[in-house]
C-alpha cells in the first residue's frame, strides 16, 4: 500500500500525506499547542474467501478506520489487458451507486505492488447455495424456511432486476449473471456481483483472450465458468446472441435472458441447462431453446410464472420484454395476485384468485345470499364453488400432464444432443486427418478378407447385432459395386488414424464414466450389457463404407451413396437427425444421426453417422402418466417419424430399396396448426382426445402425447 505520514496543518485538522494527493481529515480538539493524534493508514490482508477467474478476494483491514473491507487482488499483472479489464471492473462498480450492487471503497494495491480495489463486505450466501437450501427441504418434502419460500426468491429475483435496470440506465451490461454473481446478505441484502466482464455500452472495450472450455469439461466446470474471449458469459446462463458470439447484438436484452435463466432456476429449484458438457451447453445456447419450467420435485409452476420466464428467455431479442423493468414488474404483479402482462387469466381463474384473497367476504357473500334469497342462491353459489374447485383441479391436472412431457422432452432432447455432439466430433476429427494428417494402413480390415476367411482374431457373435460375428477394436471396410480396393485405398489409408475414436465415442455414449473403465469391462460392456449407440460409419462419395463396429454380412449391393441416411444429408450442413431405417445385416431398427463431411474447399467428400437403434428411442419416448394411449417423434410437417406403435416392428435383412421407414401425418388439425405455426410447446383438445407436445430443440422433432380426456376428468378436487 502507499506509504502516508501525517503532520499538524495549524488549523485545528492533521495533513495526510502520502504518494497520492494530501487528504484532510478533521479532529476535533486537535491545536497547534497539542499533540499530533497519528492516523496510521494503510490496509492489512487477511485470509482469502473467494477466487475468480482474474484473481482472488480477501478480507482486509483498514487501519485508519479499522473497518473490515473485502479486497479483490489481480493475480495476473504480466497481461496488460488483464490489467486493463480489472481496472475497468473497478470503476465501473465504482460508478454504480446502487443499493443492490456492492460498493467500492477505493483503488489499492497488494504488498507486490499488484492493483487491488476495496468494497464492502457482504456476510451471507450466494444464490447457487441459496437455491440448493431450497431444493434439499424441497425434495425432503420440508416445508420451506419462511427466507427460502417462492414469494422470498420471487422478491429477491425483483431486487436484483432493480439493479440491472438501474445498471442498464447508466450504459453499463453485465454479461455473466447468474447465481453465483448474485449474493443473499445476512440481514436480506440483494447484491448482484462481480462486473468484470461487464461492458459500457458504446464503448469498444477489448475482450479478454483467455482460455475456454474444452468439450470434454465436467458438468459442473462446464456450466458454472466464466467463458471469455469470442463468447464472453457462462454458458449454462447465456443467450443466444452471447453463445453465438455475436458482439453487435448483446445488450440489455442478453443481460434479461440471463435473468430469465436465474428465475428459471429460482422457480424449478434445479439449472434450465443441465446434464450436459460444456460445448454442448453452448450448442444448445445458440439455438435458443430451453426445456419448459419444471419443478425439481414435481410441483406445478404458476402459468403466470411459465409466461413470464417464457417472455424473458425468448429466442429472438424483440420477443423479449422491453425493458428488465418491465420483467420486475411482472414479477411483482404476480406477487400481489394480480394479472401479469404477458397471459390473459380466464374468467375462473380470476374469480377463483379473487375468491382465495377474500375469504371473509366470500363467507359474508354466501351468508347474505341465504339470507336475501333463500337455499337457491346459496345452493347455486355452493355449486358455484365446486365447480371452481374441479376445474382447478382439472387445470392442475393438466399442468402436470403438460410438465411431465416437456420433462420428457427435455430428457430425450439432452440424450440427443449428446449422441449428435459425439458425432459432430468424430466429423471434425475425420475431416482435420483428411486435411493434415498422415495413412496408416495397420488400423484396416477389408470385408473381402472377411468373406475370404481372414477374420481378425477376438471376432465373435454378439446377441444385440442379430449374432453377427461382431469385433470391437476395428471397423470394416465395404465398397460399392462396381469400385476395388485398389480405386480406394490411399482414401482410406488416410483416415484410418480416426478409427479408434469410434469406439470412444460409443463407450461415450453409455457415459463419460465407461471411457476410463479397465479394458475387459469395456469389452463387457460392449459385447454384452451393450450401450446406447449400434453403429458408428462413414460414408465415402468414392463408394466406401466405413463400418464400426466390424461386422461381416455387409451386402455386396450396399452402395453408401443410396442409403436413406447419404441422400437426406447432402443438402444438410449440419447435424440432423433423420427418419429410421432397416438395418441391411438384420441387426435392428435404426435412427441415425449424420453429418456432411466437407473438405477445405467445402465440398462435400462424405457422410459422418452415430446410428441408435429404434428399441432405444422407444424407450425414450415412454411417459409414466394415467391415459396415454400413445407417445411419437413429429417432424415440423406432421409427419410421424417414431411411434410407440412401431415397437412390434421386426428387425430385417436387405436393402429396403435404399428407403427409409414410411409413416404418416398426425391426424389432429389442431396439432397440425400449432406446428405449421412453430409453437414451441402446448396442447390441444378435440374430439380424438388431449394432444399435449413439447419441441426437441437437438432434433428439429417435436414430442407428442395423446392422452385420454377421461384421466383428467375423473381427477378428483
Amino acid at each position: 500500500m502507499a506509504s502516508s505520514d501525517t503532520v499538524p496543518d495549524g488549523t485545528g485538522r492533521l495533513l495526510v500525506t502520502s504518494d497520492e494527493d494530501p487528504v484532510h481529515v478533521t479532529l476535533p480538539g486537535a491545536t497547534l499547542e497539542g499533540e499530533p493524534v497519528a492516523i496510521e493508514h494503510g490496509l492489512d490482508l487477511m485470509e482469502e474467501i473467494g477466487r475468480g477467474g482474474m484473481g482472488a478476494v480477501l478480507l482486509g483491514r483498514e487501519r485508519d478506520l479499522n473497518r473490515i473491507v473485502a479486497v479483490k487482488v489481480l493475480s495476473d499483472t504480466t497481461r496488460p489487458v488483464l490489467v486493463r479489464r480489472f481496472i475497468t471492473e473497478a470503476q465501473i462498480t465504482a460508478q454504480l451507486e446502487h443499493p443492490n450492487i456492492v460498493p467500492v471503497y477505493r483503488m489499492e494495491e497488494d504488498e507486490q505492488g499488484s492493483p487491488a480495489f476495496s468494497m464492502k463486505v457482504v456476510r451471507g450466501m450466494d444464490l447457487r447455495k441459496y437455491v440448493s437450501s431450497s431444493r434439499e427441504r424441497a425434495q425432503k418434502g420440508l416445508p420451506p424456511e419462511a427466507v427460502f419460500d417462492l414469494n422470498r426468491r420471487l422478491e429477491v429475483f425483483a431486487q436484483v432486476c432493480d439493479a440491472m435496470s438501474y445498471a442498464h440506465s447508466k450504459g453499463v451490461i453485465h454479461r455473466d449473471l447468474k447465481p453465483e454473481n448474485i449474493m443473499v446478505g445476512a440481514y436480506n441484502e440483494v447484491y448482484v456481483m462481480d462486473w468484470g466482464i461487464a461492458r459500457v455500452v458504446g464503448r469498444d472495450d477489448e475482450d479478454l483472450d483467455l482460455p475456454g472450455l474444452t468439450e470434454d469439461a465436467p458438468e459442473e466446470a462446464a456450466m458454472h465458468a466464466t467463458r471469455v474471449g469470442e463468447v464472453v458469459g457462462t454458458p449454462a446462463y447465456m443467450s443466444p446472441e452471447q453463445a453465438r458470439a455475436d458482439r453487435d447484438a448483446i445488450g440489455p436484452a442478453s443481460d434479461q435472458y440471463a435473468l430469465g435463466l436465474v428465475l428459471y432456476e429460482l422457480c424449478c429449484l434445479q439449472r434450465a441447462r443441465r446434464g450436459l458438457t460444456g460445448m454442448q451447453t453452448v450448442f444448445a445456447a445458440q439455438r435458443g431453446h430451453l426445456p419448459p419450467p419444471i419443478h425439481v420435485a414435481g410441483q406445478a409452476i404458476h402459468p403466470d410464472l411459465v409466461a413470464i420466464i417464457a417472455r424473458a428467455t425468448a429466442p429472438g431479442i424483440a420477443e423479449r420484454y422491453k425493458s428488465i423493468r418491465h420483467l420486475a414488474e411482472d414479477v411483482r404483479r404476480f406477487l400481489h395476485g394480480e394479472e401479469v402482462s404477458v397471459r390473459r387469466r380466464g374468467i375462473l381463474e380470476r374469480t377463483g384468485r379473487w375468491a382465495s384473497q377474500r375469504p371473509t367476504l366470500m363467507v359474508s357473500l354466501i351468508a347474505g345470499s341465504v339470507l336475501l334469497g333463500g337455499g337457491f342462491i346459496a345452493s347455486t353459489a355452493i355449486a358455484a364453488l365446486a365447480f371452481e374447485q374441479q376445474a382447478t383441479a382439472r387445470s392442475l391436472a393438466m399442468t402436470q400432464l403438460v410438465e411431465a412431457t416437456h420433462g420428457k422432452a427435455h430428457a430425450m432432447d439432452v440424450t440427443l444432443l449428446k449422441y449428435e455432439s459425439l458425432m459432430d466430433g468424430l466429423a471434425h476429427q475425420v475431416e482435420a486427418q483428411r486435411e493434415r494428417g498422415s495413412p496408416d494402413e495397420g488400423l484396416i480390415f477389408w470385408m473381402e478378407d472377411s468373406l475370404g476367411g481372414k477374420q481378425p482374431r477376438g471376432m465373435g457373435p454378439v446377441m444385440r447385432y442379430g449374432n453377427q460375428n461382431i469385433h470391437f477394436d476395428l471397423p470394416v471396410i465395404s465398397t460399392s459395386p462396381g469400385v476395388t480396393i485398389e480405386d480406394v485405398r490411399d482414401e482410406v489409408a488416410l483416415l484410418a488414424p480416426v478409427f479408434p475414436a469410434f469406439r470412444t465415442a460409443l463407450l461415450r455414449s453409455h457415459s463419460e464414466a465407461s471411457v476410463h473403465m479397465d479394458r475387459s469391462k469395456q469389452q463387457r460392456l460392449l459385447r454384452v450389457d451393450g450401450v446406447p449407440g449400434q453403429w458408428v460409419y462413414i460414408g465415402l462419395a468414392s463408394g466406401v463404407l466405413v463400418n464400426y463396429p466390424a461386422n461381416d454380412q455387409i451386402s455386396p449391393d450396399y452402395d453408401a451413396t443410396r442409403r436413406p441416411w447419404y441422400t437426406d444429408t447432402v443438402e444438410k450442413h449440419e447435424p440432423h437427425w433423420g427418419k429410421p431405417y432397416f438395418d441391411d445385416s438384420g441387426s435392428a431398427i435404426l435412427v441415425p444421426c449424420n453429418e456432411a463431411l466437407l473438405d477445405s474447399e467445402g465440398e462435400m467428400f462424405g457422410v459422418m453417422g452415430f446410428d441408435v437403434s429404434l428399441k432405444v428411442v422407444l424407450q425414450m419416448l415412454e411417459l409414466d402418466v394415467p391415459g396415454v394411449r400413445a407417445a411419437r417423434l413429429v417432424d415440423a410437417d406432421g409427419t410421424i417419424v417414431v411411434d410407440s406403435s412401431q415397437a412390434d416392428l421386426k428387425a430385417r435383412t436387405g436393402l429396403n430399396d435404399n428407403q427409409a421407414i414410411g409413416t404418416e401425418k398426425v391426424k389432429s388439425a389442431g396439432v397440425l396448426e400449432a406446428l405449421a405455426g412453430g409453437l414451441e410447446n402446448g396442447h390441444v383438445e378435440d374430439e380424438s382426445g388431449i394432444h399435449v407436445f413439447s419441441r426437441l430443440s437437438s432434433v428439429g422433432w417435436w414430442y407428442v402425447v395423446d392422452v385420454d380426456p377421461a384421466a383428467l376428468s375423473s381427477v378428483s378436487p
